[in-house]
This record gives structure tokens, sequence and C-alpha cells, in this order.
């Protein structure tokens, strides 16, 4: 069931009710200081320092990016890490092969085009 709270205008929240009520966390009055207190550790808990978790991460080359892949899988599954820095680590490694795809991609077409003489060769880098 949805929460039965509506704005000024009219609008409703879409959010769903808690069991056996009829309106959500965010809107039931009955928990204000629930909220509160959530308020209270969110804000202390996004201030805290994050500990290391004494994963590797090396981007340097596809095969890296698998092997740091491999290091956090099993870091998550250990519990040496939380799921949010395991989807960071695979967020930015998947930056990392993208990247690599696109210079490849790079690298073969200038190859192409020099082999077709539409550009001139550079000297080796």
């Amino acid at each position: 069931m949805k929460c039965n709270w509506t704005n000024v205008e009219g609008a409703n929240c879409d959010a769903d009710a808690m069991a056996g009520k009829e309106l959500c966390w965010f809107h039931d009055p009955d928990i204000e200081e629930s909220r509160q207190d959530a308020r209270r550790r969110g804000g202390r808990a996004s201030r805290a320092p994050l500990k290391p978790v004494g994963i590797v991460f090396d981007v340097s080359t596809p095969e890296h990016i698998i092997e740091t892949l491999q290091r956090v899988g099993v870091a998550l599954s250990e519990g040496r890490c939380d799921r949010s820095i395991a989807n960071t680590f695979g967020i930015l490694a998947k930056n990392a092969a993208e990247t690599h795809k696109i210079v490849g991609f790079e690298k073969r077409l200038k190859k192409i085009e020099e082999r077709l003489n539409l550009r001139e060769a550079e000297d080796a880098e």
C-alpha cells in the first residue's frame, strides 16, 4: 500500500506505507524521534573516516583490471569491504576498461590510416 500523505498541491507520496499504517517512514508523525535519530547517525557516519580495505587497485592494463576485480570480489566475500566500496571499485574498473578499449581503438585506427596513406606516419612514441 502507498503512503496516504499529500503535499499542499495535492501530489501524493510514492513511498510504500509502513506495515499496518497508512503513512510511510518519512511522513508518520508518530516516529519523528526515530527519524531525528537516524539523521544524527547518518550525519556522523558520512563524516567518519574510511578505513583502508587492503585491496591493491591496479588498472594499468586490462589484465590488472581483472586481477583487481578478483581481489575486490574476494574482499567482499570475506567481509573485508562493504558493498558500497566494492561497487565504487567496480565502477572505476569499468571506466578504466572502457578507456583501455578506446585507446586501443585509436591506436589501431592510426595504424590503418597510416597504411592507407590517410595520415603521415609519426615517429615512434
